[in-house]
C-alpha cells in the first residue's frame, strides 16, 4: 500500500453554504502525519518521576508502532487493520491526526498554535482551539471504521458545541476511515455552523509553550521538565525555562540541527514484561529482545531555533517562523519535518546518525535503568557531591539511573 493518500470532503448541510469551507474540497496526507497530529491526543503530564519508563521510554515507541502496524493508506483509503482492542484507539489517533490536519489547512496556520482544550468539570468540552488572527476556533474531532455511525457522532459533536460556553467559533471533524474489507473511500465529514461571534485573542509567549511542552515531556530530563510545567501552569513565563543541557541528543538535517529523544522498541515494558523474570540479567534480557524485535528505533526532535526562541520570549520570531515540510521514506530511515520544526525519524538500524548518536551501549544502560525500576533497586549516585559541605563526598542520593538528577549532565 502507499505512504500516502488524498480524501475527499463532505460537508454537512450546516456548513455546505459556507465559503469559507467550500475552498477546500479534499485533504492530502502521508502516513506519518496521522502520528505527528494524532500523538497531539495524548495529556500533557502535570509531573514526570524520574523512574516512570512507561511515559519516557514506552510511549512514543508503543504509539508508534501501533501507527506503524495497524494504519495503512491506499489512495483514497485509510485502512484501519487492527481487529482487536486498540481499534478503537486507533481510530481515535486517525480521527485527531486527520481532524488537525485539515484544520491547519483550513485555517492556513502553522501547527504550534494548536492547544488542548483542558477538561471541563461541567458538561461536555470540545478537544482542541487555534487562534488566528486574534480570533479563537475550537474543533471537535471523530475517527471510527462504522460509517453507520456517522449522524451518532454529528449529534454528539452538536451537543458539545452546545454545552460549550465560549465565545469561540466551533466545528466539528469526523474522518470515516476503512476496515481492510471496506473498499469503499475513506472521507472527512466537516459539521457546525461557522458562528462569527468570537472574542478577540491574541497569541502570546504561553500559547507556543502549551504546544511544544508536550514534545519536550519526552526530551527534557524529567526534573526539569517539571519545573518548566509548574512556570507554564502558572503563567510565569521566564527567560531560559528549557534547560537545554538536560536534552540530551540531536538530529542533524540540511544544516540544522534538532535536539530531542531517541527511543527503541526493545525499551517498552509491556515487551520486557513478556521476557522478564526475577533473575534475569540486564545482558540476557537485551540479548532476547534484540533477537525478538531487532533495532526499531525513533528520534523526536525540534529545531534548536525554535529552543533558543522560547528561551528568549521571542513571541514574533516563532510567530513568522515556518520550516520546510518534508517527507522522506528511504531504506536507511522514514523521516517527517513539518512547519511547526517538529522532525520525526525512524531507523532500522540502518542510519548513520542513529548509530553514533544512540549507540547500543546506551540502549544497553536505558535497559538496566528499566530493569533496576522494575526490582525497585535503586543505587546510591555515587558522583562527587558539589555542596560546600560534602564537597567532592560521594553523592548518596538515591535513583535508578546512572546518576541522580543533579549530576546527570556532568
Amino acid at each position: 500500500m502507499a505512504n500516502k493518500c488524498t480524501l475527499d470532503i463532505e460537508l454537512d448541510s450546516s456548513v455546505k453554504n459556507n465559503k469559507f469551507f467550500n475552498k477546500i474540497s479534499k485533504v492530502s496526507l502521508e502516513k506519518m502525519d496521522i502520528f505527528k497530529y494524532g500523538i497531539l491526543n495524548e495529556a500533557v503530564p502535570k509531573k514526570i518521576t524520574e523512574r516512570d519508563f512507561e511515559y519516557l521510554e514506552s510511549k512514543i515507541p508503543f504509539l508508534y508502532g501501533l501507527y506503524e502496524d495497524f494504519i495503512e493508506l491506499d489512495k483514497q483509503r485509510i485502512v484501519n487493520l487492527s481487529e482487536e482492542e486498540n481499534s478503537k484507539r486507533i481510530s481515535e489517533t486517525i480521527g485527531v491526526g486527520v481532524g488537525l490536519l485539515y484544520a491547519t489547512q483550513l485555517l492556513d496556520v502553522n501547527p504550534n498554535i494548536i492547544k488542548r482544550i483542558a477538561p471541563s468539570e461541567k458538561g461536555k468540552y470540545l478537544d482542541f482551539k487555534i487562534s488566528k488572527n486574534n480570533r479563537e476556533y475550537e474543533f471537535e474531532t471523530k475517527g471510527t471504521i462504522n460509517h453507520s455511525k456517522k449522524s451518532t457522532l454529528l449529534k454528539d459533536i452538536a451537543e458539545k458545541k452546545k454545552n460549550s460556553k465560549t465565545k469561540a467559533t466551533k466545528c466539528g471533524i469526523i474522518t470515516l476511515a476503512n476496515k481492510e474489507r471496506n473498499k469503499k473511500p475513506s472521507k472527512l465529514v466537516v459539521s457546525d455552523d461557522w458562528d462569527e461571534n468570537t472574542e478577540n485573542i491574541e497569541i502570546e509567549i504561553k500559547d507556543y509553550f502549551a504546544y511544544y511542552e508536550f514534545y519536550l515531556s519526552f526530551m527534557l530530563d524529567s526534573t526539569y521538565y517539571n519545573r518548566m510545567h509548574k512556570k507554564i501552569e502558572k503563567n510565569n513565563i521566564t527567560k531560559n525555562m528549557i534547560y537545554t543541557k538536560r536534552i540530551p541528543h540531536f538530529y542533524s538535517y540540511k544544516g540544522r540541527r534538532y535536539i530531542g529523544q531517541y527511543f527503541d522498541k526493545r525499551l517498552i515494558l509491556d515487551l520486557i514484561a513478556q521476557f522478564y523474570h526475577l533473575d534475569i540479567t540486564m545482558e540476557l534480557l537485551y540479548k532476547r529482545m534484540t533477537d525478538e524485535f531487532g533495532k526499531k528505533q525513533i528520534f523526536m526532535g525540534i529545531d534548536s531555533k525554535i529552543i533558543s526562541y522560547l528561551n528568549a520570549g521571542n513571541t514574533e520570531d516563532i510567530k513568522y517562523y515556518s520550516g520546510e515540510k518534508v517527507f522522506e521514506d528511504k531504506e536507511e530511515r522514514s523521516l517527517m519535518l513539518d512547519s511547526d520544526g517538529i522532525i520525526i525519524v525512524s531507523s532500522d538500524g540502518l542510519d548513520k546518525q542513529f548509530n553514533d548518536n544512540f549507540t547500543e551501549i546506551e540502549v544497553k544502560a536505558r535497559l538496566q535503568y528499566v530493569l533496576n525500576s522494575i526490582k525497585n533497586e535503586p543505587h546510591e549516585c555515587g558522583a562527587p557531591c558539589r555542596s560546600k559541605e560534602k564537597e567532592g563526598e560521594p553523592c548518596q542520593k538515591l535513583t535508578f539511573r546512572e546518576h541522580c538528577h543533579f549530576h546527570r549532565d556532568e
